[in-house]
């Protein structure tokens, strides 16, 4: 994995195990910026992208946080096959989901 921090690495993979993923791919998409951790076991798959600068600027806890506030496993399980992103855009960290990578 690129340069996410460890602490922020342990979160998100601790999240997944939480919601019954287990993290099997970690990747980092140097053409959008992007985190990405991925659990291939299992049907769906589900796949989660979070930006550089969201990682460089939210805290490890206050992004757990905001998936939970913003219902992102229940977003994740009722949409796996979207491309969900976290990422920060005014000043919010917010998560969308795209039928496709941009």
């Amino acid at each position: 994995m690129h340069d996410a921090h460890p602490h922020h690495d342990a979160a998100i993979s601790k999240w997944f195990e939480i919601q019954g993923w287990n993290v099997t791919l970690k990747h980092y998409d140097f053409d959008r910026d992007v985190l990405a951790w991925r659990a291939e076991k299992g049907t769906p798959m589900i796949t989660l992208r979070v930006s550089r600068c969201v990682l460089e600027d939210v805290p490890e806890n206050v992004l757990i946080d905001a998936f939970e506030t913003r219902r992102l496993a229940e977003a994740l399980r009722k949409q796996p096959d979207k491309y969900t992103l976290v990422h920060e855009f005014g000043g919010q960290t917010v998560v969308v989901q795209l039928p496709a990578a941009p």
